[in-house]
């Protein structure tokens, strides 16, 4: 859900420079489905913290900015 949040406003997201960086984010969401794939729990947790964790704070991070 946060990848189509972030797909339908990065323009609003980034207005003011860059504060998630889609490429970064275009790798992330390739790795997680490799490792869905390869349903291996331990791969797919450490995915999820390196991958998607700093992702979810940006965009929970440019949420606040964005209604203040």
């Amino acid at each position: 859900m946060g990848i189509e949040v972030f797909n339908n406003c990065e323009s609003l997201i980034n207005k003011d420079g860059q504060q998630i960086d889609k490429d970064k984010m275009a790798t992330a969401v390739g790795r997680l489905g490799k490792v869905l794939q390869e349903k291996d729990d331990i791969k797919l947790a450490a995915c999820l913290d390196v991958d998607f964790l700093p992702f979810l704070k940006a965009m929970e991070f440019a949420a606040l900015s964005i209604s203040e």
